[in-house]
């Protein structure tokens, strides 16, 4: 996988399955049937605009959701492979909605990594109570982001 800056590639465009790779020579015209569905969790947009970007050269298919409820939602019927989960978030916080994904036998053992700007021990102490996979803090860096996703999806 090519890692570039998170703020490189084509920034601000749409993709979907079928161009999002159509730079790139090894992948032109093929469309991969076995990406991964990330689900990205945050109530703040330019958040989840930035997870994006850090992503768009990625083989993974991106579904977003902005508060709890919808998260769960989303999880449900979407069946992502990874979900990328913010705490503060409204409805329903991420401790709950990550308890709740871990307590349903159709998304128990989806990963979810808390990604979120609570940094004190004692929140991710919580977050790893409530069944969090992993916990990363904002400001993140989007290396590790990737890395730490790869790692997760291919433990899975």
């Amino acid at each position: 996988m090519e890692v570039r800056n998170w703020y490189g590639g084509n920034r601000g465009q749409k993709t979907s399955p079928t161009n999002q790779n159509a730079g790139n020579e090894r992948t032109k015209g093929v469309v991969k049937l076995d990406r991964k569905k990330i689900l990205i969790v945050d109530d703040e947009a330019h958040i989840v605009e930035l997870v994006r970007v850090c992503l768009e050269d990625t083989d993974y298919d991106i579904i977003e959701a902005y508060d709890g409820a919808e998260a769960l939602q989303r999880a449900r019927n979407e069946h992502p492979d990874l979900i990328l989960l913010d705490i503060m978030l409204p409805k329903m916080d991420g401790y709950e909605v990550c308890k709740t994904l871990k307590d349903q036998d159709d998304t128990k053992d989806i990963p979810v990594v808390m990604l979120t700007a609570k940094g004190q021990e004692v929140d991710k102490v919580r977050g790893f109570q409530s069944g969090a996979d992993s916990y990363m803090t904002k400001p993140f860096s989007p290396l590790r982001l990737l890395t730490e996703l790869e790692e997760k999806l291919s433990s899975k």
